[in-house]
């Protein structure tokens, strides 16, 4: 849409809401470089929409909407916050995302009622200590920003429940954010972490932390504090063992662990009763623990993925027998000579994966396994008939096994 055509549709949709009265206005994705005066006619609006335009400025009749509680300026082409901004005292959600931003202004801590403040994939450097002033703020989002300084007063907002800081530079969690005891979902990827503080366990709270694509060594035992955690994602680091502590997460559903140096897991591993997902590809582990048969809610492991790294598992761990909700397994080059006859008891399997490893026969059984949609048995040195069975597609593969397992 042209910029005239865009602004006078623009100014045509703002006489429509002052007409009838409206509380709640979209702009959005309309070619907009320009908002108009007009815009100020509408005192009685609560939430405007102005996502994905070509904003560069604000019109200084944006504060006269003094009844504003939701503002999404998404992906505009914003450098500065003007003050018009700061009368807007009753705002509870405000998203920034996407913009120019290179700095906050002071007087971003006047919205005293602002609940949400999504400022992913700007440009700040900083965030001014006024921010500290958002007592009832509950979701901050900074990722993606070049921050090169983090204010103590981020730690006074204690009411925070979700904290997004991915990409940001961040090389440690400073002590300050000790206070933020309520947070219930933390993202922390993308940074250059190397340790992670011991009072992180105080963070009790937690539902969901994402500690993937730093530099992590190791990991606190007081990640075992996290009882609440359903989700934790702690993969492309360079962990070389978990601890054992983390079997105590008992409500965690689903681990990822990709892409790190470990060379076993926990013992204790089937403590993890509520795990659905576990991820476990580039790594180097050689065995599963005999525990891992307790995970009765277990659908997805991922154990290895990449045919150039090879894993020399060599046989089927014997515990998955036990996982019976299984939906997904997948063991890319792991040196299998075989699968087990009782894999037919997987009823709910879906998907398998094990392709690059040295299976030459079958197990009839697995022609039974009629919600299998998904067959990978590639790059293995079957047998001469199951070789021009595989080149026809899986199908003709378990319709042989299936004839096999009725004969």
């Amino acid at each position: 849409m042209e910029k005239n055509t865009a602004y006078r549709e623009a100014e045509r949709l703002i006489e429509v809401a002052r007409l009838e009265g409206v509380t709640e206005l979209d702009l959005s994705d309309i070619g907009l470089s320009e908002l108009p005066e007009s815009i100020g006619s509408l005192s009685q609006l609560k939430s405007l929409y102005l996502s994905e335009n070509e904003l560069m400025r604000l019109p200084k009749s944006l504060g006269q909407l003094t009844q504003l509680q939701t503002l999404d300026l998404a992906r505009n082409h914003l450098p500065i916050l003007t003050e018009v901004l700061g009368d807007l005292t009753q705002l509870r959600s405000l998203d920034l995302m996407g913009n120019a931003l290179v700095e906050l202004p002071e007087f971003i801590g006047a919205f005293s009622q602002l609940r949400s403040l999504n400022l992913v994939s700007n440009q700040l450097v900083h965030i001014p200590p006024s921010i500290g002033k958002l007592k009832n703020l509950q979701e901050l989002q900074l990722s993606y920003n070049p921050i090169a300084r983090w204010p103590k007063e981020l730690g006074w907002l204690t009411g925070l429940r979700s904290l997004e800081i991915a990409s940001t530079g961040l090389n440690e969690i400073p002590p300050d954010w000790k206070s933020l005891q309520g947070l219930e979902s933390l993202n922390l990827s993308f940074n250059h972490l190397q340790t992670l503080p011991e009072w992180l366990g105080t963070w009790t709270e937690l539902r969901s932390l994402d500690l993937s694509f730093n530099q992590l060594k190791e990991l606190p035992a007081t990640l075992g504090s996290f009882i609440q955690l359903t989700s934790l994602d702690i993969q492309s680091n360079q962990l070389q063992s978990l601890p054992p502590q983390i079997c105590d997460l008992v409500n965690l559903t689903s681990l990822l662990a990709y892409n790190n140096q470990l060379t076993h897991l926990p013992e204790a591993l089937g403590g993890l009763a509520a795990l659905t997902t576990l991820g476990m590809a580039g790594n180097s582990i050689c065995q599963l623990p005999e525990s891992i048969g307790e995970l009765q809610n277990l659908k997805q492991l991922i154990f290895n993925l990449d045919p150039d790294q090879p894993v020399p598992l060599q046989v089927f761990p014997a515990g998955l027998r036990g996982c019976r909700l299984l939906e997904q397994l997948t063991f890319v080059a792991c040196e299998l000579r075989s699968l087990p006859h009782w894999i037919g008891e997987l009823t709910q399997l879906k998907s398998l994966n094990v392709s690059h490893n040295n299976l030459t026969d079958l197990p009839p059984s697995l022609g039974t396994l009629d919600n299998l949609k998904t067959l990978n048995l590639s790059n293995n040195p079957l047998r001469s008939e199951l070789e021009v069975l595989w080149e026809r597609g899986p199908n003709a593969i378990k319709s042989y096994l299936q004839n096999s397992a009725k004969g």
